[in-house]
């Protein structure tokens, strides 16, 4: 979820969706929406999800390699399509460093409990 989360909002903020699905980023592209719905983002899960769909109208390559590819051979009409979908991403309609952190705080026995200090 963390690698995830952060993926896509440093690629897409760099270098739009395409950046995103080109690079090694591409690994979370299939749990991305997933991942965003979990914390309480839907608007920007919303936003992934479309994404997806502009640059992928066939559905999202089964693997990372088959994604980066394809994206790399991204015609000017996918681009064209991904452009308002990035425009959106950057709006920021959901914070998601505060749903992070408060999924985190909910759910801690997901991430590992903490060691207690000693007694002593």
């Amino acid at each position: 979820m963390f690698s995830a989360l952060w993926e896509v909002e440093s690629e897409v903020n760099n270098g739009g969706f395409s950046q995103y699905f080109f690079n090694s980023s591409a690994e979370s592209a299939h749990f991305v929406v997933d991942a965003l719905r979990m914390i309480g983002a839907p608007k920007t899960a919303d936003i992934c999800q479309r994404a997806i769909a502009a640059a992928f109208p066939a559905g999202l390559p089964k693997s990372e390699e088959a994604i980066r590819s394809a994206a790399a051979d991204f015609s000017d009409d996918v681009l064209e399509k991904l452009e308002p979908v990035d425009q959106e991403f950057y709006s920021y309609p959901n914070n998601l460093t505060d749903l992070l952190f408060a999924y985190v705080s909910a759910h801690p026995e997901e991430f590992g409990a903490l060691p207690k200090p000693d007694d002593a």
